[in-house]
């Protein structure tokens, strides 16, 4: 397609105004023809933030992505670290301003120990046209002024360097490796 013309769509998906019905034929249209990628995610966005109840029908439930990465890294972390003494659970939670509307999506994984001292590791995006971020908190609640947070943010293609970021501060929270398998 000419790269013209495809900015062209990509500028009409993004701003017109069209019903459910012709965003789905569209889109099945693009795709049926072999189309950017760039198109199709832009028609795929329009149709998140304009029609979210179809959109998840036609491509699964906008958390699925973040939430399958994150499952992975709990199951990756799970076989290196022993989490039994985590108090707040060993899955992906959702985070409250997702719950709440603040956020279009806020999921993470945490740990905290028996000191209150904990991390964790967020994927957050504002709303479904922002950036995901990835956000590795470091913490302590509960201690009145000893009180702390650390805070460090990453985009989603380094989402490996946040991870990483992740089972250090483990590390440092002094969670067990666990032997390797024989």
């Amino acid at each position: 397609m000419d790269p013209h013309k495809e900015r062209e769509l990509i500028k009409r998906a993004q701003s017109a105004s069209y019903t459910e019905a012709e965003f789905v034929s569209w889109y099945d249209n693009v795709r049926a023809r072999g189309g950017s990628q760039a198109l199709l995610d832009a028609i795929k966005l329009r149709m998140r933030v304009d029609f979210p109840r179809a959109a998840s029908k036609k491509f699964g439930a906008k958390t699925h992505e973040v939430v399958e990465v994150l499952t992975r890294l709990r199951e990756e972390i799970a076989t290196r670290f022993d989490l039994a003494e985590n108090k707040v659970g060993q899955h992906v939670k959702i985070g409250g301003d997702e719950q709440t509307g603040k956020q279009y999506i806020c999921r993470y994984l945490s740990f905290k120990n028996d000191e209150n001292m904990g991390t964790q590791i967020t994927v957050i995006q504002v709303t479904a046209e922002s950036e995901i971020q990835v956000v590795v908190d470091y913490y302590r609640t509960n201690a009145g002024d000893d009180n702390f947070r650390q805070s460090e943010t990453f985009s989603m293609n380094d989402f490996k360097d946040a991870a990483l970021l992740y089972q250090r501060n483990l590390e440092k929270l002094g969670v067990g490796l666990r032997a390797p398998a024989p």
